[in-house]
């Protein structure tokens, strides 16, 4: 997304938070690689997350499998504290499929990975699950639908696009 901006031209900016040290001290590696990209690497929580400046949008991927029903909805009137317009989820979608696909892309790998992969998958989402989660938040429209590759997909919208001040 950060190429194809600039090559069309539009200024992106990427605030990427990620709280392991491992995952940052990767992802920076992966950054430097490739030169000129808009990405901002911070290790923080977003819970306490607090940027100087709001947020257009917000990308949740990967996340949501590791949190309760009540945590992602505190996660998500959070990030409404900061973030304009929407929030974008990707996570893992929950089937039989998913948890026979997970099973076949680890069998060769160690012990610690197949178990996390099984885990993450049980711990993944069907539609109507995080559809009935997200529609707990009041003032949004909320779109979900399976993604790609085993995932979930879902679009948080907020209806007052002047939300930020209202919650001030």
């Amino acid at each position: 997304v950060s190429r194809w901006s600039q090559e069309k031209g539009m200024p992106v900016h990427f605030t990427c938070l990620e709280i392991s040290p491992d995952a940052v001290r990767i992802a920076r590696e992966k950054i430097a690689r490739n030169t000129g990209l808009q990405i901002e690497l911070k290790q923080e929580d977003v819970f306490t997350h607090n940027p100087v400046e709001p947020y257009d949008c917000a990308v949740a991927s990967m996340c949501f499998h590791h949190f309760d029903d009540d945590k992602i909805v505190a996660l998500m009137k959070r990030l409404r504290g900061f973030v304009r317009s929407s929030i974008l989820v990707n996570d893992l979608l929950r089937s039989p499929f998913t948890v026979f696909g997970a099973t076949q892309l680890t069998a060769f790998s160690h012990e610690g990975v197949k178990h996390d992969a099984r885990l993450s998958v049980r711990r993944g989402f069907k539609v109507c699950e995080l559809r009935n989660i997200l529609n707990r938040l009041d003032g949004v429209s909320v779109e979900v639908r399976p993604a790609w590759l085993f995932r979930i997909c879902a679009i948080v919208r907020f209806d007052n696009l002047n939300s930020l001040k209202d919650q001030k």
